[in-house]
């Protein structure tokens, strides 16, 4: 079946790596008008650019609003799959693929995408169970990262099938241009506790001793601002340190940055640290998730310990460094460039393909 007619089942399009991943696959399908999209909590402005609207079929969440929401959700489901005569069900993320598990027919295969960990409810018992019992519906899950792919083998139990398949980045939208000579870093990540801004923020306020013009912009927005304007207050730089929110487009940001860095918990293939590699930015980044599968350290950036004294001296390598800084932009480009997005639409038409055609994959193995 060359072009498949696909049910994407995700909570949301707001705006996060997952859902820029999905949007942007849809729009580079041979036929992205053969793509639905059906969202349980919200629809989000990544919606626009889709060629179809989304489809609500909410209100369901992690929370669960009630027994007859979650029914009425599930019914409709049902409905579009069988008004659009859909061949594939695609679940980005876990509770999209619970929710798949218990409505989707089973004469209708369903893939499943995990593109980072689930925290907060993956070791709870009821997560577990269900979890098990969607994995036996799932044909195949694409994972980010080879990383992700050894954690879902370790942790979840009966995995299904694994195929790797890395996250895309448009190399032409982000073109490379020239380092700037001010000592800027540049952080791109919701501000959500995972993340560890604060650790940057301790990061930063060291580098501000050795880099007295540096300065730090944060972009993206959530619950911990507050928390973390405060405490770049009592570090004693909050003058030095600029929360620009979420912005729509962050190409003008990291074309002002010298250095981009992330010092999360946790990720699978963070979109931030590929598009300003894409850029040309070298990049420092904790060894966390597949984020040394995308960074060698020493060569298309740098990967710290999550320590303050680990990423501050990384980071203030690359600010006074010119050299240093110029090979890395360099190679941090090159590396971008093996994440077209033309070879991961390819991998992944391929893979539905597979699944259609009633491949057989071995339980809890890596597919090639």
């Amino acid at each position: 079946m060359a072009n498949p007619r696909v049910l994407h089942l995700i909570g949301s399009l707001e705006r996060g790596g997952t859902e820029h991943q999905l949007v942007e696959l849809i729009r580079r399908c041979p036929s992205p008008e053969r793509h639905t999209v059906a969202t349980f909590s919200s629809i989000g402005p990544l919606a626009e650019r889709l060629p179809e609207a989304p489809i609500l079929v909410g209100p369901l969440d992690r929370g669960f609003r009630g027994l007859r929401d979650d029914l009425a959700a599930r019914s409709q489901v049902r409905r579009l799959i069988r008004e659009r005569d859909v061949d594939l069900v695609h679940a980005h993320l876990s509770m999209s693929e619970l929710v798949a598990s218990t409505c989707v027919p089973l004469s209708t295969p369903i893939v499943a995408s995990r593109r980072g960990r689930t925290m907060g409810h993956e070791d709870a018992a009821w997560f577990r169970t269900w979890e098990a019992f969607a994995h036996r519906r799932v044909r195949l899950m694409i994972c980010n990262s080879r990383e992700l792919a050894r954690f879902t083998f370790e942790h979840d139990r009966n995995p299904p099938p694994v195929m790797v398949i890395p996250n895309g980045v448009d190399l032409d939208r982000f073109a490379p241009s020239p380092l700037p000579p001010e000592p800027v870093v540049a952080i791109v990540a919701n501000l959500i506790a995972y993340k560890r801004h604060g650790l940057f923020l301790q990061a930063f306020e060291l580098v501000a001793r050795s880099v007295p013009e540096s300065r730090a912009v944060l972009l993206g927005e959530g619950p911990e601002r507050s928390r973390l304007e405060k405490l770049a207050a009592e570090l004693g730089i909050a003058e030095r340190v600029e929360f620009r929110g979420g912005v729509a487009d962050v190409r003008p940001h990291l074309a002002d940055a010298r250095v981009v860095v992330l010092t999360s918990e946790h990720e699978g293939t963070p979109n931030a640290l590929l598009e300003a590699m894409a850029m040309g930015r070298p990049v420092v980044a904790t060894p966390v998730g597949g984020v040394p599968d995308l960074v060698q350290d020493g060569i298309a950036g740098r990967l710290a310990a999550p320590s303050p004294a680990a990423l501050s001296e990384a980071i203030s390598a690359l600010l006074t460094d010119d050299d240093l800084a110029g090979v890395m932009a360099t190679r941090a480009r090159e590396r971008a460039e093996e994440f077209d997005w033309e070879r991961v639409v390819t991998l992944t038409g391929a893979a539905y393909r597979r699944v259609l055609e009633g491949e057989r994959f071995p339980r809890a193995g890596l597919v090639a």
